[in-house]
């Protein structure tokens, strides 16, 4: 075997003879012989540890909010949610309809009353206990979902019997309080359309078998602006007695709503017996709506 001033690397090129370089560039090939060269197996190379992966903050049901300049992010909100007791991301949807289905039905709510005396604790979550509750009946449209009439029939969920419907006949237009027009009957009401701006001090009274009309945009007053003296501006207030009904006119093309303006005031105080219902022309048709009419009117804004 030669020797070399340096040796940095050996090549194998055959099982038979090897050549051998140096540093410098000189080579040399041994010369063939009969006995077998062994290389050990290479060591396995180790496995890498792998990077454990973080499990997603499942923040989409959030949103960033500021208010204020102070800003609460998603994650902040996420942990609020999950500080909550009974709160669970992404799971079953715990009303059936309006009424708690599953182990919604046994969850402790939170006691509202804590928060302002006006407010009433339930022993439920949801807007109604259960088909049995009595809370809405007569005042609403029932249906499959829920019986809120005094019927024992529970009618189709595309059968909506409404407790609005009546069979005697509507009263006189007479029957109309100052303020407001004659606007024709409907299912046995008289509609007694309230004006487009109510102007000093407008009383809706009970009167059996009367319904006031919304007619498009009702203004309660005119804007009087964020000092009380805007240009043009005018106080006005509505009285809605107890047991009184206020239907929108389901068959206009225009946008049904009510606006009281600021510097104006709306009173509407209803009882347990007589409740006061905002609520569609076609619910005062005793099978006119369904589970699916809604959105009929604006609202009171």
């Amino acid at each position: 075997m030669p020797s070399f001033k340096r040796l940095s690397m050996i090549l194998l090129t055959s099982c038979a003879g090897f050549a051998v370089t140096a540093c410098d560039g000189a080579s040399s090939v041994a010369s063939p012989g009969a006995g077998t060269i062994n290389f050990p197996a290479p060591a396995p190379s180790a496995t890498p540890t792998p990077t454990p992966s973080t499990t997603p903050t499942p923040t989409a049901n959030f949103a960033t909010t500021t208010v204020s300049g102070v800003t609460v992010t998603l994650d902040e909100q996420l942990a609020i949610f999950n500080a909550g007791a009974g709160n669970t991301l992404n799971g079953t949807n715990p009303l059936n309809g309006f009424a708690p289905q599953g182990a919604a039905a046994s969850l402790a709510p939170f006691n509202a009353a804590t928060l302002s005396p006006f407010l009433v604790s339930t022993g439920y979550v949801g807007a109604v206990a259960n088909s049995s509750d009595t809370s809405f009946r007569d005042w609403t449209c029932s249906s499959s979902t829920l019986n809120f009439t005094t019927s024992t029939t529970v009618p189709a969920a595309n059968s909506c019997v409404s407790s609005l419907a009546r069979t005697a006949a509507a009263p006189a237009a007479s029957a109309c309080v100052a303020g407001t027009t004659d606007a024709g009957t409907n299912n046995n009401y008289r509609l007694c359309r309230l004006p487009a701006v109510v102007s000093g001090t407008l009383t809706l009274t009970r009167v059996d078998g009367v319904a006031y009309q919304i007619n498009g945009r009702v203004d309660v007053g005119v804007d009087v602006g964020t000092t009380g003296a805007a240009p043009g501006g005018a106080a006005a207030t509505l009285n809605v007695d107890a047991g009184v009904v206020i239907a929108a006119n389901a068959n206009d093309a225009a946008n049904d709503f009510m606006v009281v303006n600021r510097g104006s005031r709306i009173n509407a105080v209803g009882t347990v017996s007589q409740p006061i219902i905002f609520t569609s022309q076609q619910n005062l048709n005793p099978a006119g709506t369904s589970d699916s009419t809604q959105g009929q009117w604006g609202g009171v804004i």
